[in-house]
């Protein structure tokens, strides 16, 4: 399987460790915004992590994996999907 996300990628712009932190990074900016703002920025964002899930969760099983196992990595990336989620939208709208 290609990396579809590979072709958007630019050297302009830095990387983080891992899908956490770059996460964190984004809602630090986000917050930065006037509120008015919030909230496009915070759909687009997860339209994107939500599109990454997705795709993730077509890997087969048999492909080769990283440290972590494709189904564990796809619970650490729902779990993230929740968390920013949470810290990002208004109380009760999740």
């Amino acid at each position: 399987m290609t990396n579809q996300f590979r072709k958007h990628t630019s050297n302009l712009f830095a990387t983080r460790d891992n899908v956490d932190d770059a996460v964190e990074y984004a809602n630090t900016l986000i917050q930065t915004l006037p509120s008015g703002n919030k909230a496009a920025a915070v759909t687009a964002i997860m339209v994107l992590i939500n599109t990454a899930a997705a795709e993730f969760d077509k890997v087969p099983a048999a492909a080769p994996a990283g440290p972590l196992s494709n189904s564990a990595a796809a619970v650490l990336i729902r779990t993230m999907i929740a968390v920013t989620a949470a810290a990002l939208l208004p109380a009760g709208s999740v």
